[in-house]
């Protein structure tokens, strides 16, 4: 059912320790259309994949046609490439942009006809942006 990841492995960083040191370590990479059962609806695909963010919708176009979910993903102003490229890869799916976050750099697409979004995703939405927001603040 799935694409097939092109690369099997990938790098994952975490955050920095209390000493600064930040460990990176090689993670496998699956494709989302490689683990979501057939039949199984998702309602939201949140992606934070460093940079892999359309390796990542090719990897799940048959999620986004069978489902049709909401998804959001971190969308930076200095990366107007890369943004294209994702934003006519969703539209080509029938998606279009909702809204841009612009305090957590959070790009919200809808794939589905209804406009709405589900109150418990623009709750969850609004609280991670701005825990992200306290959190940047509190590094300055």
């Amino acid at each position: 059912r799935g694409s097939g990841a092109r690369r099997e492995r990938g790098t994952a960083r975490s955050h920095p320790d209390e000493r600064g040191a930040c460990a990176t370590e090689m993670t496998p990479l699956v494709a989302i259309d490689d683990i979501v059962p057939l039949g199984r609806h998702v309602a939201l695909i949140h992606l934070d994949v460093e940079g892999e963010e359309v390796n990542a919708l090719k990897g799940a176009l048959k999620t986004l046609r069978a489902s049709r979910p909401w998804v959001l993903f971190e969308e930076f102003q200095h990366e107007k490439n890369k943004a294209m490229v994702i934003s006519a890869l969703l539209k080509d799916e029938g998606c279009f942009k909702v809204d841009y976050l612009a305090l957590a750099a959070m790009s919200v697409w809808s794939c589905s006809p209804e406009i709405g979004m589900p109150n418990f995703i623009a709750k969850d939405i609004f609280d991670a942006a701005h825990a992200e927001a306290r959190r940047d603040h509190a590094a300055d």
